[in-house]
């Protein structure tokens, strides 16, 4: 049959959406991650990746996009108040670009193509599920993901110098007292 492609339910009229996996243990640092099928770039259409959802608490991180224009938010309690933690910043979008929202630490990254778009450091929470969330004001075909990801996100290997530095001057491979072949 043909694909599917994520979009929202229905026009803003009918409401948007919001998926997120609640029964995962999800680890503090984690990733939202969606790979672009289309997206009209009018203002009328909104991609959502979301990290640190907790509901029961109302507080979450969302990196959104609004037409050709993003946004870091911070969601508190108890009722999903929303505070811009990150002004607006420009992206353009097209079909089969990866978008990411990524949390390690207090450390929030907003990524293109692995490109950083915009970064912000926010303390206030430290656990939370991942998800994403899709709205349109025009046609739901206007804003399509083909693939969502979530997932833990890994610090880069800190340097510990080179190994000489802990095992001595480096020695051939073959080692004393033999020969190479």
């Amino acid at each position: 049959g043909p694909p599917f492609y994520a979009q929202p339910p229905g026009t803003t009229e009918t409401g948007a959406s919001l998926q997120y996996w609640s029964t995962l243990s999800w680890p503090n640092d984690q990733r939202s991650e969606a790979t672009i099928h289309n997206y009209n770039s009018d203002g009328a259409n909104d991609l959502d990746l979301w990290v640190r959802i907790n509901v029961a608490a109302g507080t979450a991180y969302n990196a959104t996009t609004f037409g050709p224009v993003g946004l870091i938010i911070r969601y508190d309690p108890p009722d999903f108040s929303n505070t811009a933690i990150l002004d607006e910043f420009n992206i353009v979008i097209i079909p089969g670009d990866v978008l990411a929202f990524e949390v390690s630490g207090p450390d929030l990254r907003f990524l293109q193509n692995e490109n950083v778009l915009a970064s912000v450091t926010d303390t206030n929470y430290a656990s939370g599920s991942a998800g994403f969330g899709q709205e349109s004001d025009t046609v739901v075909t206007d804003n399509q993901i083909s693939l969502w990801r979530g997932y833990r996100v890994f610090e880069p290997a800190v340097d510990q110098g080179s190994p000489s530095t802990y095992f001595g001057s480096p020695k051939p491979w073959w080692g004393k007292g033999r020969k190479r072949a």
